[in-house]
Formats: C-alpha cells, sequence, structure tokens
C-alpha cells in the first residue's frame, strides 16, 4: 500500500514540475542565490543526481532529502565561480523524535567596476552581495519513501543605490526507492512564492521558481554491484522550459568515487556543459566525512570549482 502511494505521489510531483514547466514562462528573475546548487556531487553529474543526494548534499535541492539524515550531519562548500564571484555554504541536521530538522546559511559576492554611458570604467566600483537561510523538516515515511519541505530566505544588495530587499520562498520535495534501492526517484519544487524582486523603481522580477525530476539507477549484479550509478535529470526553471542533465558515478576503491555528467544548454541557451569530479570518504571512529570536488566550465566565462565537505555521526 505505502508503494503505490508513493509512487502516486511521485507523479503528481511529476504532473506538478511538468506543469510549472508550461506556465512560469519566460525571462529573467531575481535571487538566483536560492536556485543556484550548493552540492558539488551533484555539480559533477552534470548538475543533476537528485535522486541520488541525500542528507544536507540533497537538502538545497530537495528537502526530502534530509530524512535521510541518521541522526546528526554537519555540511561545508566553497565555490570559486567565474570573474570575482564566490559563493558559501554552511548546514547543520539533526534528528528529533523520528524526524529531521535542517537549517542552512548561503551568501555570495563580487566586485564590479562602474562604468558610465559610453561603456567607459568610471574608477569606481560597486559590490554585490546575496545572503540567504533554509530552515526544513524532513520525514521518513517508511524505509523507501521520504518527504520534505522548507522555507527560505534571501536579503539582497545589488549596490545599486543603495538598494536592499528582503524575499522568502517555499520548498517541497518527495524520493522514493524501489527494487531493493536499484532505482530512486526523486522530485522538487523550490522558491514558490508570491514575491517579487525590484531592483529598481521601474523593474522588478519573480522569484525564480525551479522545478526537478530525477532517477537513478545502482547496479546490483557481478562486478559492478554497488559501484555503478547512473542518473538522469530535468529542470525547469523561468529562464527556460527545461534542462536535462545526466551523470555517472563509479566507486573506484571503498573510499574513493569518480563522476561525470553532462548538461545541456544551461542558463539561456548558452552552451552545453561537460563535468567531471571525484569525492573521498573516510570512517574515523564514528565519525563519517566525506570531500566531494566538481569542475564545471563555461566556456568563454569561465570554469567553476566547487569543494565541500561533510561530516555525520
Amino acid at each position: 500500500m505505502k508503494k503505490i502511494l508513493a509512487i502516486f505521489l511521485f507523479a503528481v510531483m511529476f504532473a506538478g514540475a511538468a506543469q510549472a514547466f508550461e506556465t512560469i514562462g519566460t525571462g529573467r528573475t531575481g535571487a538566483q542565490l536560492l536556485r543556484m546548487n550548493m552540492s558539488a556531487r551533484s555539480l559533477a553529474l552534470g548538475g543533476g543526481g537528485l535522486a541520488v543526494l541525500s542528507g544536507l548534499d540533497a537538502f538545497c535541492l530537495n528537502p526530502a532529502g534530509l530524512a535521510q539524515v541518521e541522526h546528526m550531519e554537519i555540511a561545508f562548500s566553497h565555490n570559486e565561480m567565474f570573474g570575482d564571484v564566490r559563493a558559501e555554504y554552511l548546514a547543520f541536521a539533526k534528528k528529533y523524535f523520528g524526524m529531521v530538522f535542517g537549517i542552512d546559511l548561503r551568501g555570495i559576492t563580487f566586485t564590479m567596476d562602474e562604468r558610465d554611458n559610453t561603456g567607459l570604467e568610471t574608477g569606481e566600483s560597486f559590490h554585490y552581495y546575496n545572503i540567504g537561510g533554509s530552515f526544513g523538516v524532513g520525514l521518513p515515511v517508511s524505509e523507501q519513501f521520504f518527504l520534505g519541505g522548507s522555507v527560505s530566505g534571501l536579503y539582497e544588495n545589488t549596490g545599486i543605490d543603495g538598494y536592499d530587499d528582503l524575499n522568502w520562498g517555499f520548498n517541497g520535495g518527495l524520493k522514493v526507492m524501489l527494487m531493493d534501492q536499484r532505482i530512486k526517484l526523486a522530485a522538487s519544487v523550490r522558491n514558490a512564492s508570491t514575491t517579487r524582486i525590484g531592483y529598481t523603481e521601474l523593474r522588478d522580477f519573480p522569484m525564480p521558481l525551479t522545478a526537478n525530476v530525477g532517477i537513478s539507477y545502482t547496479f546490483r549484479n557481478g562486478e559492478m554491484k554497488d559501484k555503478l550509478v547512473l542518473a538522469a535529470d530535468i529542470e525547469g526553471y523561468w529562464e527556460q522550459k527545461y534542462t536535462p542533465s545526466g551523470g555517472i558515478e563509479y566507486l573506484w576503491t571503498d573510499w574513493l568515487s569518480v563522476r561525470a555528467g553532462y548538461r545541456h544548454k544551461e542558463n539561456y541557451d548558452v552552451m552545453d556543459c561537460i563535468t567531471f569530479g571525484f569525492g573521498v570518504r573516510e570512517m574515523i571512529k564514528k565519525l563519517d566525512g566525506h570531500l566531494d570536488y566538481a569542475y564545471v566550465p563555461y566556456g568563454d566565462l569561465g570554469a567553476t570549482h566547487r569543494i565541500s565537505y561533510g561530516l555525520s555521526w
């Protein structure tokens, strides 16, 4: 009965995601920090891997991942992006009364030279930064079915005439594991909100409504047993209808995983993207630590490097 209910709810979530793809339209959105992927493991898998991720690694993309935290977990990530852009992420989760509660903080900052109407530098510069955070709850309905929800807030300072603003959005997701966890399904909707972001008195933008659907398959037979994982995802958001991605993860040794991924036409149809990375895991007594790295190229813009570290106990 629970399996039937899980499949039904996943179908409902998928239909909702598909509806979001068709109805949100096109155009720019604000509050991009809330849409930013903070997981190095996910980025190495092409920016997807929604069904593969668990715990705090999944929190920023799918709050249902919180439900897989066994007791307590902390995570940190740092992103060196193209230009002078840097992003940071810190999260903590703990299990209480059969539910998992999580909180995260994230930020992004960069500095730009100011230019006049002719395009010449004025000698001045402005500083741009965003600070955001989320509070979420994950519920393990069964050993195979997980639900989660969270609320996110964002403070933006654009550096333009001292403009700043505070915005919020809601997030929800689910995750289902089938066939002895060979197949995993996940879906989420993020940044659902009626608020709009006004960068000037005459222009405003909606929150970055985003819908994700993912599936993964773990090999459980032969020499590849529990070593090879394939993932496929679709992300839909305001800027364009959808972005498909795929990734592969191979457990090289007990402590080292290698990853590669492909993402089709990332952001405004600029380019396709091939990604890669690795993960290192180590057990020290009751502490389980994992270090992840991802390399994501963006053509002439340069490349981004994301490093994340998580510790659970």
